[in-house]
């Protein structure tokens, strides 16, 4: 006899090791009760989004990194983290620094850091530029009045990059698309060109796992294969937002969190987006979750775990 966590998991185990269905048990993992006196770390203001798990292909680490991309794209204020360790170790770290360009920061026309771009800066000592794409050299060609593209909302993303060499300009700002960029002096610019696009955090040692979900706004799980996912249950129930693929075992028995297709970047960025710009809703749902947790608790699947094994040693014993 086998005992598994979901039916997604005896699904797999029948398919390729052959063993028949009556002696696949499908038990959902225990989880401690006592939610009442957890901790409720999440926060929605600081728009930090988390990754927890195994850094390897089954878990999907290089589909966080890309959700997190264009997530930022969208919110350009949200900060990501990665606890784990594995095989894809340096894989990941690899893609991070290929999609995190230091010192360039990309902003969306529907945040605040494009109110202060368009309205901090003097646009009448704004000068034109050239980029040299083989050399990256900067050569200016004109002084300018306010771009179009800060006006044009079809535009909606454009990158600001720290420069050095012009006395009158500390930033070059461009449009994704425009052969042309625009060299400023923008006084409220943030200090963005020291922080990693995502944090890799490593491994947590298991007395410590709640530290992970310190101040954190949503849990993405972008795993190609969950059989359970114990870290959507630990989430829910410090009050943090769970994203999770749609075939992670968990979700059978779970009537809370978001179900995605973590391949499916657009949509699934634009649930979490949605979610991380309506602090209303965070709530709801964070309510939802932990509702949901104290419902599993009570089904006492420890107690079923233990019925099973009792009854498999009194057969042994016969």
């Amino acid at each position: 006899m086998v005992l598994v966590p979901s039916a997604a998991l005896k699904a797999t185990i029948e398919k390729h090791y052959k063993i028949a269905n009556e002696k696949i048990i499908v038990v959902p993992n225990s989880l401690s009760d006592g939610i009442e006196t957890i901790d409720r770390r999440g926060r929605f203001a600081t728009k930090h989004i988390i990754f927890v798990g195994r850094l390897s292909y089954q878990k999907a680490p290089e589909l966080f990194v890309e959700l997190a991309d264009a997530v930022r794209a969208e919110l350009d204020d949200a900060t990501f983290a990665m606890f784990g360790a594995g095989d894809m170790q340096e894989e990941i770290a690899a893609l991070i620094d290929k999609r995190h360009r230091v010192g360039t920061l990309t902003i969306s026309s529907r945040s605040a850091l494009w109110d202060r771009l368009r309205d901090t800066v003097d646009w009448s000592k704004a000068a034109i530029a050239r980029i040299d794409r083989k050399t990256g050299a900067t050569q200016l060609i004109g002084k300018g009045e306010q771009p179009a593209f800060l006006l044009d909302q079809s535009r909606s993303v454009v990158e600001v990059t720290p420069i050095q060499g012009f006395p009158e300009y500390n930033c070059r700002i461009q449009a994704k698309g425009e052969a042309h960029s625009y060299l400023v002096n923008w006084p409220g610019i943030p200090s963005f060109g020291v922080d990693k696009f995502v944090e890799l955090k490593g491994f947590v040692e298991w007395p410590d796992r709640a530290v992970m979900f310190d101040k954190a706004s949503a849990l993405i799980v972008p795993s190609r294969s969950e059989p359970f996912g114990m870290v959507i249950l630990e989430a829910m129930q410090h009050g943090v937002p769970v994203f999770f693929t749609e075939s992670a075992g968990a979700g059978e028995v779970l009537q809370a969190g978001t179900p995605i297709n973590p391949d499916d970047y657009q949509a699934t960025s634009k649930a979490i987006c949605t979610v991380l710009k309506d602090e209303e809703l965070w709530n709801k749902i964070v309510e939802e979750q932990r509702e949901s947790v104290k419902v599993y608790v009570e089904s006492k699947y420890h107690i079923k775990i233990k019925q099973l094994y009792d009854r498999l040693t009194a057969e042994l014993r016969i």
